[in-house]
């Protein structure tokens, strides 16, 4: 399967979210100004460490070699530790160790276990405020991909979970929402129309990267279709169908960031 280093080294800016600006300015605009000291949690290349305020202590961390050689190269400044969220693993550092800890587009990513782990830690080591932000309306029926060589089914970027706004309010046990701020615009496809492209030939999807497939470890090619009339009938009525919902504004918003703010601060 195409690791997360593969991709850093492919692009270094990557990120799955067109709106991606908006997000990154909404996370470092709602920082506290009483914050001193900052665990930016699953950083990639520093994206977000590296616009926050240099008068704030900020470490990144992150599983990936290349995206922190590339923090080390560009924001020496910032302190980074190679670290991999599994279910068992305990950050390593002590309880309330940073006023805010920073986790942006990770928890979608994360199987059940690793995400009750990995929350649970946020809670222990966060002292003050956390700030979350995931995809909103990430709808699994239309951002798919499919092998073509076993037929084999996966979200575009590999999220294998969902959030709705009600489910930050019981996420973290210490915190309470502070406030929910909603980024971008998403226009959603059609779930019956990117099925049935699917079903009439061996299209893999929106797929902007070569992966391997988890079922038959093969090859997954970047946008393979076969030109069958099917494919291009039903990706055509797709086209036009999120053509209709941009013209007409029909959208929603593309991400959530999350303030949170310690039970204890009231």
């Amino acid at each position: 399967m195409t690791t997360w280093n593969e991709r850093w080294t492919e692009n270094p800016h990557n990120d799955a979210n067109n709106n991606r600006e908006e997000r990154i300015d909404k996370i470092i605009t709602s920082i506290p100004k009483d914050v001193k000291k900052i665990l930016d949690l699953g950083s990639g290349p520093g994206v977000i460490a590296s616009r926050i305020p240099k008068n704030i202590e900020v470490t990144a961390i992150d599983d990936s070699e290349i995206a922190l050689s590339i923090i080390k190269q560009k924001y020496p400044n910032i302190s980074t530790l190679k670290y991999s969220l599994g279910d068992k693993n305990v950050l390593p550092y002590d309880d309330n160790s940073f006023d805010l800890i920073i986790c942006s587009e990770v928890l979608e990513h994360l199987p059940n276990s690793v995400f009750k782990q990995t929350i649970k830690e946020i809670n222990r080591v966060a002292s003050s405020y956390v700030i979350i932000s995931n995809p909103a309306n990430d709808d699994t029926r239309s951002n798919v991909i499919r092998c073509n060589i076993c037929g084999a089914r996966y979200h575009t970027v590999e999220h294998v979970r969902f959030f709705t706004e009600a489910v930050y309010h019981k996420m973290i046990s210490d915190f309470k929402v502070k406030k929910v701020f909603k980024t971008g615009k998403r226009y959603q496809d059609s779930a019956i129309l990117v099925e049935l492209a699917l079903s009439f030939s061996k299209w893999t999807g929106n797929l902007s990267f070569n992966m391997q497939c988890r079922m038959c470890e093969g090859e997954i090619e970047k946008m393979h279709w076969s030109k069958s009339f099917g494919s291009i009938f039903f990706k055509f009525l797709n086209f036009l169908y999120r053509k209709f919902n941009e013209f007409f504004k029909i959208n929603k918003p593309s991400n959530y960031v999350v303030l949170y703010q310690g039970l204890d601060l009231d």
